[in-house]
């Protein structure tokens, strides 16, 4: 009979490993704010605390939390040990739900600070418990203590209602810690795209409470592929596009990714083509609309939501998307929910790794798309090196006035 050994587990290097994982401060942020959304929170509310008040929010290294509320179902006593556990019970998430390890709200926060306390609260009733890697040597455990006066204005101000949660990641582990301007300002590009759908269909809210700009403070839904900009259904004509609009170059459609255990599988796709920013240059617009479309290195690809959340930000699916600088003002959705993890094959940081059958039906799809954009593209390109290009006569009569004039050789008297 084989002889069982129990092995030691040292808490805190087990805890530095999870934070090692490499969430940036906007990660572990939404990490926490997917907790919220599984919580059917209307309101969550982001805040970042100063290490030095009197200094301005573009300095880096003076974060001194990260701060999350929620006014979702929250949590009683035991939940909240529940959701502390390193590794929790299959039973304990919703169907659908992604992963299902019980790591993420520790490993998210351990990744940016020493210190995450947890409040939270049914009925009126509010408990507060926290982790502390400074208190944690071998042995892995949590605190129960009271709401201090800053706690219990929190719960007033944001959870008057008697439920939800307070989230603080505290003691930020500052050296080389982005600044708080640089934080705000990422958050403000990306939730609207992360969270499109649940801000635009089931209400959510999203508040940053360290904007100034109170018509700023509250995050609209973005779409990156400006698809209210279509004038009803225009599709990309690669002949006669004048490169000033937006257009479909696929409307929403159903694809079939393959099958599993006979059940198959589709994902919702369309595409559009956005504007061609060298079209605006005689206007001195070209960098404007290169600006206001985001059309870059880092915005073109496909945007894949899985149950409504981003899972994917402009992805190239492995080379379907080619990597060149005429694709730049290309845009996908690909809209999945959970039945499609296999054939995306999608991983612990949410990348994905297409299968086969998957790969191959996108690519189908994409290519006559793909090619439209590339011809309308290196047309607009090259109209407009003729129109930048000055007339050869005139550039000859212009040389031949600069010249000497010339006394001929046989001159009339």
């Amino acid at each position: 009979m084989d002889e069982r050994r129990t092995r030691k587990t040292n808490a805190r290097r087990l805890l530095v490993g999870l934070g090692g994982i490499g969430y940036t401060p906007q990660e572990t942020i939404c990490e926490i704010v997917d907790n919220a959304v599984s919580a059917e929170a209307e309101n969550v509310y982001i805040r970042i605390g100063k290490l030095d008040e009197g200094l301005n929010d573009d300095r880096m290294n003076n974060v001194s939390e990260y701060l999350i509320i929620d006014d979702g179902k929250g949590m009683t006593e035991d939940e909240m040990g529940d959701a502390l556990d390193l590794g929790s019970d299959d039973s304990l998430y919703a169907p659908g739900t992604l992963f299902k390890f019980g790591l993420g709200l520790k490993s998210a926060s351990f990744a940016n600070g020493d210190r995450l306390e947890l409040i939270s609260g049914v009925a009126g009733m509010f408990h507060k418990e926290y982790v502390d890697l400074d208190e944690i040597e071998d042995e892995y455990f949590s605190c129960v203590t009271d709401l201090n006066d800053q706690d219990r204005q929190l719960v007033e101000t944001y959870l008057c209602d008697g439920h939800g949660t307070i989230v603080r990641v505290a003691k930020i582990r500052n050296p080389e810690h982005p600044s708080i301007s640089s934080v705000i300002d990422d958050l403000k590009r990306k939730l609207g795209v992360i969270y499109y759908y649940f801000i635009k269909e089931n209400g959510l809210r999203l508040h940053l409470l360290n904007t100034t700009d109170a018509a700023s403070s509250t995050i609209e839904p973005f779409d990156p592929l400006f698809v209210d900009e279509i004038q009803e259904s225009a599709m990309l004509d690669e002949n006669d596009w004048d490169g000033r609009t937006v257009r479909w170059l696929m409307t929403p459609k159903d694809v079939v990714l393959g099958s599993v255990a006979g059940k198959t599988i589709t994902a919702r796709i369309k595409m559009t083509q956005l504007p061609h920013p060298p079209t605006f240059q005689f206007e001195g617009r070209q960098i404007e609309v290169r600006n206001r479309y985001g059309i870059d290195a880092k915005n073109y690809g496909f945007y894949v939501y899985r149950n409504k959340r981003l899972i994917s930000w402009a992805d190239r699916l492995e080379g379907v998307i080619p990597n060149d600088q005429d694709s730049y003002s290309f845009r996908g959705r690909i809209v999945i929910d959970e039945s499609a993890d296999a054939a995306f094959g999608i991983d612990s940081r949410r990348r994905l790794r297409l299968a086969w059958p998957a790969t191959d039906a996108i690519e189908e799809r994409c290519s006559l798309p793909l090619c439209k954009a590339k011809k309308s593209v290196g047309r607009l390109d090259r109209e407009l090196a003729r129109a930048n290009r000055p007339d050869a006569l005139a550039i000859a009569n212009r040389l031949a006035a600069q010249l000497p004039p010339v006394t001929p050789a046989f001159a009339t008297a």
